[in-house]
């Protein structure tokens, strides 16, 4: 014996929509629809997801710093291990400028180090091409390509930098093989903060430099 479906009649009304239960209210399917679609966003923003929150130098639609070209040709940055302090250096600009990281991340200028008219000096042309920076503990060191020279500088607890010195093959830098820091783009520090290296990418070589410990240094 078959089943008998039984089929509305074409005039007969449509059936009943069962409301939805929402935070303790009763909710039309639709009224449903529209809330969820309001309250639950279609996308959320995964682990690691970038949001741009804005730039800082002499491009339109920056913050500018002063000097306005302090900036010029940056080609490195480095943030201190607190994340209180960010360096970064400029291949153009001949300097390394210095700012300080607010609690919402935003970089606000302090000043710049190097050749540039408006930051403090240096050795002449110690910093011609700046373009690799690194930091180990309150010592940032910066490689120029044009100077062929590795510059040492100290942080203050303020995060202003005190130029100490430099090595390489430019004059008045502590001499070392010549052309051995010629075109230097890399610099990289051990975690204990004992040695340095740095990559040269016309000198085809990559040298090895010895940290002095803190107490030698003192001395």
């Amino acid at each position: 014996m078959k089943a008998i479906t039984r089929r509305p009649a074409a005039d007969a009304p449509p059936p009943a929509r069962r409301p939805v239960r929402w935070g303790g209210r009763l909710l039309s399917v639709a009224a449903f629809v529209l809330a969820a679609s309001i309250l639950v966003p279609s996308a959320q923003a995964a682990t690691g997801d970038l949001r741009y929150d804005g730039c800082i130098g002499d491009l339109a639609g920056c913050t500018p710093t002063s000097p306005a070209g302090a900036l010029d040709g940056a080609a490195a940055v480095a943030v201190t291990p607190g994340g209180t302090d960010l360096y970064a250096a400029s291949h153009t600009g001949d300097d390394v400028s210095h700012f300080r990281i607010d609690t919402a991340g935003n970089l606000i200028f302090a000043g710049c180090i190097g050749n540039l008219t408006g930051c403090t000096p240096v050795t002449a042309n110690a910093l011609d091409g700046a373009d690799a920076v690194a930091i180990s503990g309150a010592n940032l060191y910066v490689a120029a390509d044009n100077g062929e020279d590795v510059s040492h500088f100290r942080i203050d607890p303020a995060g202003n930098l005190t130029f100490a010195g430099c090595i390489g093959n430019l004059a008045g830098c502590t001499p070392i093989t010549p052309h051995v820091l010629d075109n230097a783009l890399g610099l990289a520090v051990t975690r204990d903060s004992a040695h340095l290296y740095a990559a040269a990418f016309l000198g085809n070589a990559v040298s090895h430099f010895t940290i002095a410990p803190l107490s030698a240094a003192r001395h």
